[in-house]
């Protein structure tokens, strides 16, 4: 009961410090002096009845922006909150130039701008609001203690003590040495690991024939049949490259020259857009006149075809 009592005060205590902080903070962005105009602090109207009773005055009177004709002839409008603001700033300028006023009576006027203006507004109408929804209810109090006992609390069970008998739980079966081994057989030795028989229950396994190479049957003859399929699938083509790759290259054809057999590649033979030029031939020029005709011949050509297309066109 102690305990619960404690409890009880304790969440109590902590209720009452977030209130606390929440008007703190409320209190401080509101109501404070947190923002500026022109480079000077601006408060709030709430600070100051006098202010507030001039502002409600002022928002009576003004209730719409006005439209403004310029010196370029153009339309602007000024909106309602920078009407009032310039009727506030008028008549604290007159109570600041009254020496009278100042001296005769305690009146103050602070700085205000627009922001704090359009809060102060818009936070008055939302209470306005809030009372007239709530006018004619009456709301219940707030109970903070109980005027009857509360019952004990509840104790916790004992959790059950463990049974007598552990339980067994159920093992796999053992499967060792029982994969089935994919893939084609190549003249590769397989050796299979045998684990010791710990149980009689466990049948021996037969034993695999060795595919090492040896005088007897050929490794193709062990290869099980489904096994043996395997090596009838399609091979990649990457594969069939690769096996390609490692054949020795094919001779390459030589060609000879016509004229005098010998092969196309010896010294001074050469060819020009398909003519063979072979230094044996009768009547042969020299290799460099000879490419110089070709040379001559070909743009000869090349500026006839040229024309007959200017012709054709």
């Amino acid at each position: 009961m102690h305990t619960t009592h404690c409890c009880i005060l304790y969440i109590q205590h902590m209720i009452s410090w977030l209130f606390f902080l929440y008007y703190c903070i409320v209190h401080y962005l509101f109501y404070q002096r947190c923002f500026l105009s022109a480079g000077s602090p601006a408060s709030s109207p709430k600070k100051s009845r006098l202010v507030q009773a001039i502002l409600v005055k002022l928002c009576d009177r003004i209730t719409q922006p006005r439209r403004e004709r310029r010196a370029d002839g153009k339309q602007t409008y000024i909106s309602r909150w920078k009407l009032i603001l310039s009727e506030y700033n008028n008549i604290r300028t007159c109570l600041m130039n009254s020496q009278a006023l100042l001296e005769g009576t305690n009146l103050m006027l602070y700085t205000i701008n627009e922001t704090t203006l359009v809060q102060w507004y818009k936070n008055k109408e939302r209470i306005h609001e809030i009372r007239t929804l709530l006018q004619g209810l009456e709301l219940p109090p707030l109970a903070t203690c109980s005027r009857e006992p509360l019952p004990d609390p509840l104790q916790r069970s004992i959790p059950p003590p463990p049974p007598d008998k552990p339980h067994v739980f159920s093992q796999p079966e053992d499967t060792t040495g029982r994969a089935q081994v994919r893939g084609a057989i190549r003249g590769v030795s397989v050796s299979v690991f045998v684990p010791p028989q710990s149980s009689s229950s466990v049948s021996p396994l037969p034993a695999l024939p060795s595919t090492s190479p040896s005088p007897g049957p050929s490794a193709s003859s062990l290869v099980p049949p489904e096994l043996a399929a395997d090596e009838t699938k399609p091979v990649s083509r990457t594969t069939q490259w690769r096996h390609k790759s490692r054949q020795p290259a094919k001779e390459r054809k030589v060609y000879t020259c016509q004229v005098c057999s010998k092969p196309m590649t010896s010294p001074g033979h050469t060819q020009y857009r398909g003519r063979r030029y072979c230094p044996e031939a009768p009547g042969q020029v020299p290799v460099a006149e000879w490419l110089q005709q070709r040379r001559a011949e070909a743009a000869a050509t090349a500026q006839a075809k040229k024309g007959a297309e200017g012709s054709a066109s």
